[in-house]
């Protein structure tokens, strides 16, 4: 547990409470609190919901060393830590992302490890007799205290020279492996690597390779494809944001936005090179059959603009994807923003067909942040998650519910009217049709952190709430047996939303009054989202009796 004096404790105690005092609803907070003054410290990036309703949070242990180890801890279904496993190899790093699987009541963790290059650490891998010239792809098995039961190790041959100049950075000339993502496939796991042979870009040694897997949950390699890519110099393992691998049919999409190129040859024979912005479409041995253009360009796209390499991506439910990315303004105004888009699956176009998109701005310049990790994820009832944050006059951390229209059903905020610093790293939706959220915010100026895992209600998405700039409409009777008349100014549009966000009856017209007949439905609680024809908007609930 990390320590504080009295003054830290009581201005952590005083951040908490205030910080607080301005967020909407939460289920339950499970919150690490650090201050960064040398000490050991654990940051959370990412969670996992369990089949029990367990939280599985995974992150790294930043030691006063300067060690990095991978850490996951379990949380009830409540968020009361259980258990915490610190997972540290002597003279090794562990770096990039884990990932958790819970599979027929097994706990499953894949990690990759490297040699420990930083010779300022007692951990700096030529410290110990026999030092690795290997990194390590380990897929443990756990029990629910995150013990051991089963370790299955792979090794990799790796570049350990050593920067011989004291300005390089400890990594200078090493070799890593590291995930970029992984998921359960079935009976498998399917994932990428990437094994880079030196981050020496003025020495290069080789190209770096990029690896789809497959393996078994005996740890067993399956199939490994690799394709080399044009960057040299290593430094892929941190562009997590810019890798999304989507099972897809019989096969794969693999969504990719970084800036080298991918080299590959066509089942035809013939050798290509794919770039970034573009979606590769894939059988089930990992042969890239074929590659497509998303990214949408200032020049092909003048109203969106260019999109940024950061992005999350997730497959819909209907052959789509949603692709959620920070994008700059066209016509030199430097505006940036987040962008949501559904792109659909190609026939024969040259690009990946746009259906429709929604973007989200503060109207500065370089404020805006998506989450880094994951920002896009799609509920049980097929509503879509919508994470980023905004920094209009103070970073707030927003959370959008939206139908799969892109209609926005509620919007979770948190931070407004303090000057806090917010860091959103993933969301994750629930099987009760809430999310997990994981953020980290603080004082600007000050070094007090609170990394955050939240879990909010699909209840807490459901709430109204009134806006004072909306005109006033009226809703009647209510309740109601049946038929409802909503009247207002210039109506345009009014619908019906149950508790799980679906669309179950809709009214359109102009004029002042718009009616509904709510007696084929079910009783129970339902939300009316009424528009008029200047895109004013506000929710009324209703009760069905």
């Amino acid at each position: 547990m990390q320590k504080f004096n009295l003054k830290q404790l009581v201005l952590l105690v005083g951040l908490s409470l205030l910080f607080g005092a301005k967020a909407s609803a939460q289920e339950w907070t499970y919150t690490s609190d650090y201050i960064l003054n040398g000490e050991t410290v654990t940051y959370y990036r990412d969670v996992w919901q369990k089949q029990d309703g367990g939280v599985i949070a995974a992150g790294r242990e930043h030691t006063v060393n300067h060690d990095d180890w991978p850490v996951l801890t379990h949380l009830s279904p409540n968020g009361n830590e259980l258990e915490k496993r610190v997972f540290d190899r002597p003279a090794f790093s562990g770096l990039s992302p884990h990932v958790f699987f819970d599979k027929e009541g097994n706990t499953f963790a894949l990690m990759s490890y490297h040699p420990d290059y930083d010779d300022s650490t007692p951990n700096f891998f030529l410290n110990f007799d026999n030092p690795p010239d290997y990194a390590i792809l380990n897929l443990y098995k756990l029990d629910d205290e995150l013990n051991i039961l089963e370790s299955h190790e792979h090794r990799f041959q790796v570049d350990t020279a050593v920067c011989p100049h004291q300005s390089c950075t400890p990594n200078g000339f090493s070799g890593r492996l590291t995930i970029l993502t992984a998921e359960s496939d079935g009976n498998d796991i399917v994932g990428l690597y990437v094994k880079s042979p030196t981050f020496d870009v003025h020495n290069p040694r080789g190209q770096d390779t990029l690896f789809f897997f497959r393996m078994d949950f005996d740890g067993n390699f399956i199939s490994r494809v690799g394709y080399e890519m044009e960057s040299t110099g290593g430094g892929m393992d941190t562009n997590w944001l810019y890798y999304q691998l989507c099972r897809a049919g019989n096969g794969f999409v693999f969504y990719y936005n970084d800036a080298p190129d991918i080299y590959y040859t066509t089942p035809d024979g013939k050798d290509r090179v794919g770039t970034p912005g573009t979606a590769f479409f894939i059988d089930k041995d990992f042969q890239i059959l074929d590659v497509k253009a998303f990214r949408q360009q200032a020049d092909i796209n003048p109203i969106i603009g260019d999109m940024f390499q950061q992005m999350s991506v997730v497959r819909s439910p209907h052959n789509s994807a949603y692709v959620t990315s920070l994008y700059c303004k066209p016509q030199g105004s430097g505006q940036q923003g987040i962008a949501l888009y559904e792109f659909g699956d190609p026939e024969r176009a040259g690009t990946l067909p746009m259906i429709r998109y929604t973007e989200r701005s503060s109207g500065r310049q370089t404020w805006d942040k998506v989450a880094l990790l994951k920002g896009v994820d799609i509920a049980q009832d097929n509503t879509i998650f919508l994470g980023y944050v905004l920094h209009p006059d103070y970073y707030i951390l927003c959370i959008d519910r939206l139908t799969p229209d892109f209609d926005t059903i509620r919007t979770w905020r948190l931070g407004e009217e303090e000057e806090y610093a917010i860091t959103l790293y993933t969301i994750k939706s629930t099987e009760d049709n809430g999310i997990l959220v994981v953020y980290t915010y603080n004082l600007y100026g000050q070094n007090f952190y609170h990394n955050t895992i939240a879990k909010i209600s699909a209840e807490d998405f459901m709430a109204v709430e009134e806006d004072e700039t909306t005109p006033p409409f009226s809703l009647l009777p209510n309740p109601t047996t049946g038929l409802i008349n909503i009247t207002g100014k210039d109506l345009k549009q009014a619908e019906i939303l149950n508790t799980l966000g679906q669309r179950v009856a809709n009214a359109t017209g102009e004029g002042e009054t718009l009616q509904i007949d709510l007696s084929e439905l079910p009783t129970g609680v339902y939300f009316v989202n009424i528009t008029d024809k200047e895109g004013h908007k506000c929710v009324r609930k209703v009760v069905k009796e």
